[in-house]
């Protein structure tokens, strides 16, 4: 028998606690010299991994690794496009978006806080039975962990939509709500 919704929410609300009180200990020894990786501007890239809790009740949470390339300055930690792939933990739903991405904590000094945006359109495969292309958006709030010369490491917190359609399957018509789903992740930039 599965955990009571409320007790779900509960529970993740425990964990989320739990990672932002690690992640407090361990910004408070980020490394913060003049000549680090927010000083520089050109060519930008990184990889994350995230956990989609979905809040839709449609057993779609997933895990999630991604990448993304492009351009970043003083003013943005990353300006560029990326891709990731989903995949759901309790069936055999993938979906694969790929985002045009912002991150910035709109100031040209280093910041301990950011805000990121993606959007873009997810390929979804939907239990093996379908094919379909959505919207995808991902706004996202992050804190700073630690940084070097070269690269710096994240821990964000945010929310991603992806849209789905009904589709016929079996002589019927199979309802596919779209997704809303809490997003945790840890990533590195370089």
């Amino acid at each position: 028998m599965g955990i009571a919704f409320p007790q779900k929410i509960m529970k993740i609300s425990r964990i989320l606690f739990s990672v932002l009180a690690l992640t407090s200990i361990l910004t408070a020894s980020a490394a913060s010299p003049k000549e680090n990786y927010f000083n520089k501007k050109g060519f930008a890239w990184g990889l994350g991994l995230t956990s989609s809790i979905d809040l839709t009740g449609n057993a779609m949470t997933s895990i999630d690794i991604d990448g993304y390339f492009g351009y970043k300055n003083s003013f943005f930690q990353a300006l560029g496009i990326g891709a990731s792939v989903n995949m759901a933990m309790n069936n055999s739903s993938r979906s694969y978006p790929i985002y045009a991405i912002i991150r910035t904590s709109f100031s040209t000094t280093p910041k301990l806080f950011f805000f990121e945006m993606r959007g873009g359109a997810s390929f979804n495969d939907i239990y093996s039975y379908t094919h379909q292309t959505g919207l995808y958006l991902q706004p996202s709030v992050g804190i700073r962990l630690a940084s070097g010369k070269s690269w710096s490491s994240h821990f964000t917190l945010g929310y991603k939509f992806i849209s789905r359609k009904d589709f016929s399957y079996d002589e019927g018509i199979y309802p596919c709500p779209d997704l809303s789903m809490g997003v945790v992740g840890i990533g590195i930039s370089f």
